[in-house]
């Protein structure tokens, strides 16, 4: 890598990174996103700059469980970013305190994980976009009219702050209160009430991860529904009052991620609309 040199960018990194994924936002959605307020406190970004020009990028988030880093760019590109002295003494502290990431990559990129960090688990992404006329007619249905929408006499329904500790239990975190309030207090959920006065509060829900507005792009995702009442259609409800949200808000494009191997998931966002954008790859590891 010729001629490059590794920076760490804090202070104002927009300019840099969203040059770098402008040819592919919905590829580079949950960075970009990271770049917004309510998320960039939690973030840290490093770029690879060849002649002032970045050719790699690599973002940390810390609000995930475990934390996550994201990575763009070529193999020696990205093996150069590794390599500089701010990010291995990043993954030397990561090594000594024994703390696991999740690390997304794609295309080439994947390559660069060689001797900086050992896989422990690998699985393989579709990034899914929902665009278009798709976008519209689910926006325009504003989430009536699927399965399970007349389930419940007010169907799903935006959670607001007060729904954290249910939401925290629905999605099995006993002491991570912090979470749910953290993601409510900036972003929309939406939640598919169980009878009233009885419990569980929550039968499914589906939320946004983050948000990009001047690419017009929401990410979304923790989409659930318990076990015990799955086949009703609670999900496909409660992500489509969330499509329906964004729609309204003038998004022009919503992404999400699913697992290949989850053929529930994906015929359930297929029949919303959406397509796939791209492939990737995540990788639970440790720092060597």
């Amino acid at each position: 890598m010729s001629g490059a040199r590794v920076e760490v960018v804090s202070d104002h990194p927009e300019a840099l990174i969203s040059a770098y994924l402008a040819d592919d936002p919905l590829l580079g959605a949950f960075a970009l996103g990271y770049l917004t307020p309510g998320w960039r406190e939690h973030a840290r970004f490093w770029v690879a700059l060849r002649d002032g020009v970045a050719v790699a990028v690599a973002a940390e988030y810390s609000e995930t469980h475990p934390n996550s880093l994201l990575l763009f760019g070529l193999r020696r590109e990205v093996v150069s970013l590794l390599s500089a002295s701010q990010v291995a003494l990043w993954r030397g502290r990561l090594r000594s305190a024994g703390e696991e990431l999740w690390i997304s990559a794609h295309g080439d990129a994947l390559n660069a994980l060689t001797g900086f960090f050992y896989p422990v688990e690998q699985r393989s992404l579709q990034r899914l976009a929902l665009t278009g006329p798709a976008l519209r007619r689910v926006g325009e249905a504003g989430g009536a009219g699927h399965p399970g929408s007349d389930r419940s006499p007010n169907g799903p329904r935006r959670l607001t702050l007060l729904d954290a500790p249910a939401l925290n239990r629905l999605y099995g975190l006993d002491d991570a209160d912090t979470f749910a309030a953290g993601e409510l207090g900036r972003a929309a959920y939406y939640g598919f009430p169980g009878p009233p006065d009885e419990r569980p509060a929550l039968l499914a829900a589906a939320g946004t991860q983050v948000i990009v507005p001047q690419w017009s792009i929401a990410a979304v995702g923790n989409v659930f529904t318990l076990p015990q009442h799955r086949g009703h259609g609670y999900a496909t409800a409660c992500l489509s009052a969330l499509c329906a949200h964004h729609y309204r808000a003038g998004k022009q494009a919503i992404v999400l991620n699913v697992d290949d191997g989850n053929a529930p998931a994906l015929a359930i966002y297929q029949r919303l609309g959406f397509t796939l954008h791209c492939r990737t790859t995540d990788v639970r590891a440790v720092a060597l």
